[in-house]
């Protein structure tokens, strides 16, 4: 896949529409000098696309589960059939290594398949008896128009991971793609058309911020999906903030620690934390950027993982030995040269230092860096250590045992992923029942997940699980109901009311 992409437009109510914009260009941060496209958007198609899916919502919650069914079944096959094709446009579009976009195209084909599997048990009501001759039943609806917003690091997997769900429930969708991936966007509306969808049951608008303020804004939403920054969520907490009709749910970042005990496999351990803290160019919510060694194993473990990180691979995605391709923007570039200098000046030493890197081709390219911690933390918290910076970076501590480990690893507002090695499953589980975060992984690195479980964080990391399995439980609103088949005199009497 070479030369632009012609722009097909937003997708409303079945159709693609050209908004009357200016373009913007479309960069692939691995090559500037082969822009993907241009693309353009329109706020006001933001009112167009959610009156579109108010109107069909009606129709689409009432069909069948197995007509829903069919139609994401549809989806998984067109995908499929295009899944090199939609690699590709991963790659070039937001720079990830060809083998990691093609990991994730596969992705979407099996979150389908996950999602459909897990439909009954988290969409099929219930019925319990109450007591003698009444019985109870709780029914599971859809709730109407849902706002999914996604992110640019993956655009296809965790875009469909939302959607999927939203509208197996029987919701209606509006999707906005992240303004750095509206050509991945388009290439999924081009699925989704050809799932069979009746008109306005899913529905695309392109742009940056000015869209999604204005999708959020709309009073016929019922329900906003959003996968990003933690500024940008807490902007949609307080947008909806009178608004408790509108679900909202917040699937952000985290500052993810990774505990190394003595008894771990240290070339396990050395290993994983690499590819945690690099993979995607450290560009995942789930980056294992603080890793905290228990100080007697502190040398051998370095030696072992500044051998990895000299090992691996930088540069153009397309080339198949590359492990990290460039950063998504000049932006990205300049917050790691700012979060190095901040390491500097709070005295951690640089292990590797992040720099400009020349792949061949003109884009956005660093080399990854390395920092180890002096001295013991102490004060107040600071940018290098609290924040998270969604760049190739890792910090390293020495801790005592396993306790101060625990100790500084909750030492953070985020509360998203942790991984902790050890040989001791009764040391993991211990580290288990104390870590504040969603997802806690033994002998793996943070950035390992499955489409089966639940996945979300604590704290400023989001609202616990709006997505993995658990999507399908926020598409939905329970309905609960009391029946009663006694005959009158088998009723309840009430002090002071005459039957």
């Amino acid at each position: 896949m070479s030369g632009l992409i012609p722009f097909r437009g937003n997708y409303i109510d079945g159709k693609f529409t050209r908004p009357n914009q200016q373009g913007q260009v479309s960069q692939s941060p691995g090559n500037l000098d082969q822009p993907v496209g241009v693309w353009c958007s329109d706020p006001k198609h933001a009112d167009r696309a959610v009156c579109a899916a108010q109107k069909s919502f009606a129709q689409w919650s009432h069909v069948s589960r197995k007509h829903r069914v069919s139609a994401l079944k549809h989806f998984a096959r067109a995908v499929s059939r295009g899944r090199e094709e939609l690699a590709v446009l991963i790659s070039r579009e937001v720079g990830k290594p060809l083998w990691e976009a093609r990991q994730e195209a596969a992705a979407v084909v099996s979150k389908i398949d996950v999602t459909l599997e897990h439909a009954n048990t988290a969409l099929n009501g219930y019925e319990v008896a109450v007591r003698k001759g009444v019985n109870g039943q709780c029914a599971y609806r859809p709730r109407g128009v849902m706002v999914v917003m996604g992110p640019f690091n993956f655009p296809a997997y965790l875009a469909t991971g939302q959607i999927a769900p939203a509208l197996l429930a029987g919701n209606t969708v509006v999707f906005k793609p992240s303004e750095e991936a509206p050509f991945v966007g388009q290439w999924l509306a081009q699925a989704w058309y050809s799932a069979r969808l009746p008109k306005g049951v899913f529905n695309l608008v392109q742009g940056a911020a000015e869209v999604g303020r204005a999708l959020v804004a709309h009073p016929g939403i019922r329900g906003v999906l959003f996968t990003g920054s933690v500024p940008t969520g807490l902007v949609l907490r307080h947008a909806l903030v009178d608004r408790p009709e509108v679900f909202l749910g917040l699937e952000m970042g985290g500052k993810n620690p990774v505990i190394v005990l003595s008894d771990a496999s240290l070339s396990i351990a050395a290993y994983e934390a690499c590819v945690g803290a690099f993979i995607t160019a450290g560009q995942r919510c789930t980056s294992g950027s603080r890793i905290l060694v228990e100080r007697k194993v502190v040398d051998p473990f370095v030696h072992r993982l500044l051998k990895n990180v000299d090992r691996m691979q930088v540069g153009d995605p397309a080339d198949p030995s590359v492990f990290m391709g460039p950063l998504i923007n000049a932006q990205a570039v300049e917050r790691h040269r700012q979060v190095c200098a901040w390491a500097g000046k709070e005295g951690f030493k640089p292990l590797r230092e992040g720099k400009n890197f020349k792949a061949g081709v003109r884009g956005y390219y660093r080399t990854p860096s390395v920092h180890l911690a002096q001295q013991r933390l102490k004060g107040a918290g600071s940018a290098y250590r609290d924040e998270e910076h969604f760049v190739p970076d890792m910090a390293i501590y020495a801790v005592e045992d396993l306790d101060e480990a625990l100790a500084l690893a909750n030492a953070t507002d985020y509360g998203l992923a942790a991984a902790v090695f050890t040989r001791s499953k009764r040391k993991f589980e211990h580290a288990f029942r104390r870590l504040e975060a969603g997802v806690i992984n033994w002998n793996h690195s943070t950035v390992k997940a499955s489409p089966k479980l639940p996945f979300g964080g604590r704290k400023r990391s989001g609202n616990d699980a709006p997505a993995g399995i658990a999507v399908l439980g926020t598409c939905v609103y329970p309905v609960a109901s009391l029946s009663d088949s006694r005959v009158a005199k088998d009723r309840e009497s009430y002090p002071g009311l005459i039957r």
